[in-house]
């Protein structure tokens, strides 16, 4: 009597963002085994030891073809690419890889390759730019004393970890923080704005701004509002 054995290697695959797991299974081919002589007078298989595995155990990934090890690889690679694809989230105090207080140095190591060429400076601020999954984001740094950041401006279509921003209602994002948050209306010189910040900490340099355009708001401004002067004196 033959049998047919499929051997299977299973991936799992942690991704870049979150705590998910991809599980990726490959199998080879169905390899026919020869027929078991049960011949011997105590009954035992003709099978030598070495040929049998213990039951629930998998053969090792070396013994399988290398074509599905190169496949579960080739997908490895793929998943882990496109988590890196995810878009940046803005908090009170960070967006993406920046945080807020960050010095030059610091900024430089976080975005690497991801940076592009400084907008305008001043005799105040430098104006890092670095691209993003979503587009082109602006970090703030004031000259003195600290050399830092003190504000980040998001591209178009950034959330934040609440899951509102750019194209959400005002009432969408009091929803979101009100319960642990302070919301601040404020007047700029752009126009109406709201500015979240944390209960525990209201006067801290961490916060998100939001300028308002009618019934909803635009991306999200982290550690400062939209419309106001950061870089004067």
């Amino acid at each position: 009597m033959t049998s047919s054995v499929t051997r299977c290697v299973t991936l799992v695959v942690p991704l870049t963002i979150g705590l998910s797991v991809a599980v990726l299974t490959a199998c080879a081919a169905p390899e026919t085994q020869p027929p078991t002589s049960f011949g011997s007078a105590t009954g035992a298989s003709d099978r030598s030891p070495a040929a049998t595995s213990a039951p629930g155990t998998m053969a090792p990934t070396s013994s399988l073809p290398a074509a599905i090890v190169e496949s579960a690889q080739a997908a490895t690679h793929t998943t882990s690419a496109a988590a890196s694809q995810q878009p940046y989230v803005a908090t009170l105090g960070s967006y993406g890889p920046v945080r807020i207080g960050m010095t030059s140095a610091q900024f430089d190591a976080a975005v690497g390759s991801s940076r592009v060429a400084d907008g305008p400076s001043d005799p105040f601020c430098i104006y890092r730019r670095f691209t993003t999954p979503t587009g082109r984001a602006e970090a703030i740094i004031h000259r003195r004393p600290e050399d830092s950041i003190i504000v980040i401006q998001t591209p178009a279509k950034t959330k934040t970890d609440r899951g509102v921003g750019d194209g959400s209602t005002v009432a969408q994002v009091r929803a979101a923080y009100a319960s642990d948050h302070l919301i601040q209306e404020m007047e700029t010189a752009d126009g109406p704005a709201l500015f979240i910040t944390s209960r525990s900490k209201p006067q801290g340099p961490q916060g998100i701004g939001f300028a308002v355009m009618g019934t909803k708001v635009g991306p999200p401004m982290v550690g400062g509002v939209p419309g106001f002067e950061f870089c004067s004196g």
